[in-house]
C-alpha cells in the first residue's frame, strides 16, 4: 500500500466494541511517554479517566462546541 492509497483509506474508529485492559493501557500510555519531542522536553502529562460519565461530560463540553469557540 502507497501512501496515497494509505491515507486515502484511513478511517477513524468513534465507537468501540470493548475496552482495553489495564496492562494494554499502560503499554500505550509508556510507548507515548518515549515518544520524542522537541528538545527532548516531553511536554505532556496522560490522565486517564475510565468514568462514561465524566468523559461523555468532557465531549459535551469541548468537542461539541463550534470550531471558532476551541480557539482553532
Amino acid at each position: 500500500m502507497d501512501v496515497y492509497e494509505a491515507i486515502e483509506k484511513r478511517r477513524t474508529l468513534r465507537l468501540f466494541k470493548q475496552g482495553v485492559s489495564e496492562e494494554q493501557l499502560r503499554k500505550i500510555i509508556l510507548a507515548g511517554i518515549k515518544a520524542p519531542s522537541g528538545s527532548n522536553v516531553q511536554p505532556w502529562e496522560f490522565i486517564v479517566i475510565d468514568d462514561s460519565s465524566i468523559i461523555e461530560q468532557i465531549y459535551q463540553q469541548t468537542l461539541k462546541k463550534p470550531l471558532s469557540l476551541r480557539g482553532l
